[in-house]
């Protein structure tokens, strides 16, 4: 029984450092925000700063049909051609890959259809499912983000073409500027604020968050600066509220966002 037993204490000790080990996969989403005026603000634990909206860098629309044998493997959704004038979105910052946006209470698969060489044909197309963990695209599904795992493809006998369109201009989903306050977990490390940007997730995936910024506050005023924002920390309250002001907006900027299972940056006093 020993060598069992330390076999299985080897396999429990190496998986969690190689799933440690593996990188995050990112996402490059653009962000608009509304316009701060530099106005004073108080802000209590858990309140947000504004609501913000997420939109994909790129989209297309098709100018050829996928067969619609193709589709149907691809799609699973007769109602859903793959027909000139549908409109797919890029999977984050793929310039290659684009996806039908997620439809219905429990998402059926959808379709990526990919362009191998850049040349403004899809050659290939592939189905994509909810991924719960370490998905390799992003959809967006009822105005919320959605983690996917793009699957194998399938070849496309005649190219399919298709046209840039501006991104900027199709629904958006919806996300969030917050704040948090974070100890040092060294004893008597310092008091850091945080403001971090986060999707408005579907509860059938994980969250997808930017890399914030962080300061450490020791009482005097602070500035700190996430893309076009600039936020002057005036001070805390005695319940712990944020005092602040803020200024500028994000006018579609890019981030980099990565999906997580669970909250753990944001830790409020």
């Amino acid at each position: 029984m020993r060598p069992v037993f330390i076999i299985g204490v080897l396999v429990a000790l190496i998986l969690p450092m190689a799933a440690a080990a593996r990188p995050p996969v990112t996402f490059s989403v653009l962000v608009k925000s509304p316009v701060f005026d530099g106005s004073t603000v108080t802000l209590n634990k858990n309140q947000r700063l504004a609501e913000v909206e997420l939109s994909m860098p790129y989209a297309v629309q098709l100018d050829g049909t996928v067969p619609a044998d193709i589709a149907q493997k691809i799609a699973n959704d007769s109602k859903s051609p793959l027909v000139p004038g549908k409109v797919l979105l890029s999977s984050g910052d793929s310039l290659t890959t684009f996806c039908g946006p997620g439809r219905g209470f429990i998402m059926k698969a959808q379709p990526c259809l990919i362009d191998i060489d850049g040349d403004g044909r899809f050659e290939t197309a592939a189905r994509s499912v909810n991924a719960d963990f370490q998905p390799n695209g992003l959809t967006f599904k009822d105005r919320k983000t959605m983690g996917i795992q793009i699957l194998p493809s399938y070849s496309l006998a005649e190219p399919v073409p298709y046209h840039r369109i501006d991104a900027s201009l199709l629904p958006r989903a919806k996300g969030e500027l917050i704040w948090y306050l974070h100890h040092d977990p060294k004893p008597s490390g310092p008091l850091k604020v945080g403001f971090q940007l986060r999707s408005e997730y579907d509860p059938n995936s994980m969250g997808l968050y930017a890399d914030g910024v962080e300061v450490t506050y020791d009482g005097a005023p602070v500035s700190v600066d996430l893309g076009g924002i600039h936020i002057a920390i005036q001070g805390l309250g005695p319940n712990g509220e944020l005092i602040c002001q803020v200024s500028g907006a994000l006018d579609n900027t890019p981030f980099r966002f990565s999906f997580a299972d669970n909250n753990t940056r944001i830790i409020y006093m």
